[in-house]
Parts: structure tokens; C-alpha cells; sequence
């Protein structure tokens, strides 16, 4: 998955624009411990998991790091930073944060998803949002939508 971040003019500047993006989000101390340890999605300030449903990626706010920087002690940095990067979308009530890792990798993506109730409308939005799959939290499975993830 590939996340391209676009850079538009800004009478304020580049900086101003990147500065307006960094929010001071309140995570859950029970959110970096979970998002460090294994996949899933966690609410930023419950850190409660959703067990039904649907995971679907919200695109633009995917960000590859690395499982071994997860596991020391910068975890914790690298997802409050994270999220404060993202925090606009992570207002959003249904928002969550999401952590996957590519098998036999060392990738770790991190992204804000929304759980979705339907299976047709989860899948609908993964085809919108091009995603390769979305998560079946239910079964513990994939669903492929057919996208390229890019």
C-alpha cells in the first residue's frame, strides 16, 4: 500500500500547512500497549477494540514502520506521533487505529479505519477506497475487494 501525501499551495507557507495537520490527540494508555504488541484496530481515546464488524481503511492516512521499532521503547512515540498527525480523521466517532503487518515482514502499517456494520457496504467502500481486502472481525479473515491497495 502505498500512501501519497498531497502537498497543495498554502498562502501561509509549507510549513504553517504541515504545522495545521499536528494535533494534540488524548490516546488511551491502553492503546500503545495493543497497537505495540499485536494486529487489530483500538479506539485512540477508549482503546476499546471493536469485535463485529468490518475494518475498512480510510485512504490517505497510511503509514509503514517497522515491528522491531514497535516492540522498544519509541513505540510509544512512534503512535502518539501517529495520531497527532492523523488527528483530524481520527476525530471522526467511528474512527479507530489500525495496525496490520505484512507476513514476513518487518512492515507494520498503521492507519485510521472505520467499522463498518455490513458486509455489502464495507466491501462497497473497500472497492471505492481501492483496498486489496477488509477485515472481518467476526471470522478473524480477510475479504478481498479486488483492489491494488495503491
Amino acid at each position: 500500500m502505498k500512501d501519497a501525501k498531497g502537498h497543495g499551495s498554502n498562502p501561509r507557507g509549507t510549513h504553517a500547512s504541515l504545522v495545521d495537520k499536528i494535533a494534540n490527540v488524548q490516546l488511551h494508555p491502553s492503546v500503545i500497549r495493543k497497537l505495540a504488541a499485536s494486529d487489530g484496530s483500538v479506539k485512540p481515546r477508549t482503546g476499546n477494540s471493536p469485535s463485529t464488524g468490518y475494518m475498512v481503511s480510510i485512504p490517505g492516512h497510511t503509514q509503514v514502520v517497522s515491528a522491531g521499532a514497535l516492540k522498544g521503547p519509541q513505540a510509544g512515540d512512534i503512535i502518539a506521533d501517529y495520531a497527532n498527525t492523523h488527528a483530524s480523521a481520527l476525530a471522526s466517532p467511528e474512527a479507530h487505529i489500525g495496525r496490520w503487518q505484512e507476513p514476513g515482514t518487518d512492515k507494520v502499517y498503521l492507519d485510521v479505519s472505520h467499522n463498518i456494520k455490513s458486509r455489502d457496504q464495507a466491501v462497497k467502500l473497500g472497492r471505492k477506497h481501492n483496498q486489496i481486502a477488509i477485515w472481518d472481525l467476526k471470522h478473524g479473515r480477510e475479504i478481498n475487494t479486488g483492489g491494488t491497495g495503491e
